[in-house]
């Protein structure tokens, strides 16, 4: 299910949100639990507020920026 009902986009609008963090939160809690593991939680937002979405769109983007992230995450490995 993705944020795509136009009644959706118009409640997180309204709060000024321009993305959603459906899939991150367990990520986030396991973070917060354990703060002593100085773990680094990255999300990579495939959709936002604007379009419509679903699976295939959202695989096709993740994938054109792949490298791209992949190069941002090897240098920020770099400096830690």
């Amino acid at each position: 299910y993705f944020e795509g009902r136009n009644y959706d986009k118009k409640a997180l609008s309204n709060t000024g949100a321009v993305c959603v963090g459906m899939s991150t939160l367990p990520e986030a809690c396991i973070v917060g639990l354990y703060p002593e593991c100085s773990l680094l939680s990255i999300a990579f937002i495939t959709n936002d507020a604007f379009g419509v979405h679903s699976h295939e769109a959202n695989i096709k983007k993740a994938g054109k920026f792949s490298v791209k992230l992949g190069k941002y995450l090897a240098r920020v490995i770099k400096k830690i």
